[in-house]
């Protein structure tokens, strides 16, 4: 890529960020920008090129603390069809810096403002799709990326209600979920998540189980009791249920977060991401109501919901 820089953008504008920023400029022969201390919290774009991104302005951290926001339109292969417009072709990504670390990560050096860094989060970054892939500074565990929605649900320090007084801020706050390390983020839905916690969940009543396999498949090798039936392809044939998305609405209580259950894990993928796109918070069952397929040929034998031994029925 034949690209040269001429502006270096500092997200946080103290110490070590800053001086990050200054020695970079230096060996691109470029300059040092940083958002001025205002009380504007609007957001501006910047032009790459033919791409546009989003600075936003998430003041607490440091007066001056930034991420930027992108919304990728995707290259399609030659044979989909689908629009370049759609919702599918987007992959939007937020580089949070240190402003919002993913999971249980703990801050290395308290904010400016604890309460303004976390009124920053909830009204700037909280507000993005929840299928946006969040690319934190640093991480304590070396994970790389998550999802605004598991943040948003799961922080260990943001996913709290915005405070009425300042937090403590190195540490994480005992009374917040803890963020579990079995969400794993997703491109176009808000994560995957095993069985077993997706059945905790459901225990709390935040969440509602879709089951999208066929009705044969439900009546013949079993079920989960009180899940939602909304079939994603019918049988015989494996035709595209035309009548998937007003079911679903219909059938998902609104605020719910929806949990998508197949045979092994892969048609829930695709229901997820429509779910998605119809503006819910969706959720893929790792693994299925039946697992993989073992040596044998044989389901039942490589994890899934019946071998983790949760609730099921048949009949």
């Amino acid at each position: 890529m034949n690209v040269t820089p001429t502006v270096v953008l500092s997200t946080q504008g103290h110490g070590p960020a800053l001086a990050a920023a200054q020695q970079l400029a230096l060996q691109a022969g470029a300059r040092v920008w940083q958002r001025p201390d205002t009380a504007d919290t609007a957001a501006w774009g910047i032009s790459l090129g033919q791409t546009q991104v989003q600075v936003l302005p998430t003041p607490g951290l440091t007066d001056s603390a930034v991420c930027v926001y992108w919304a990728q339109t995707a290259e399609t292969d030659a044979n989909d069809r689908t629009p370049r417009n759609d919702a599918r072709t987007l992959r939007r990504h937020l580089f949070s810096g240190l402003t919002l670390l993913i999971g249980d990560s703990a801050p290395t050096a308290p904010a400016q403002d604890a309460q303004r860094q976390h009124r920053s989060v909830h009204e700037q970054l909280f507000v993005l799709p929840g299928t946006t892939i969040v690319w934190p500074g640093r991480d304590d565990h070396q994970r790389s990326q998550s999802t605004v929605a598991v943040e948003k649900s799961f922080n260990a320090r943001f996913a709290a209600a915005v405070p009425s007084r300042p937090v403590e801020t190195v540490a994480p706050v005992a009374t917040r979920p803890e963020a579990p390390p079995q969400v794993q983020a997703a491109e176009g839905y808000a994560g995957d998540l095993p069985p077993t916690l997706a059945y905790d969940w459901l225990q709390t009543g935040d969440a509602v189980l879709v089951d999208v396999r066929t009705d044969a498949e439900r009546a013949w090798v079993g079920h989960v009791p009180g899940a939602l039936a909304v079939a994603w392809k019918q049988w015989p044939g494996m035709a595209e249920n035309p009548a998937f998305n007003s079911e679903l609405l219909q059938a998902v209580p609104a605020g719910k977060k929806v949990l998508m259950l197949c045979r092994s894990g892969v048609r829930s993928v695709a229901a997820a991401r429509r779910a998605t796109e119809l503006g819910l918070t969706a959720f893929n069952i790792l693994e299925g109501f039946e697992g993989d397929l073992d040596p044998s040929g044989h389901r039942g034998q490589l994890g899934g919901w019946r071998r983790r031994g949760l609730p099921w029925q048949q009949g």
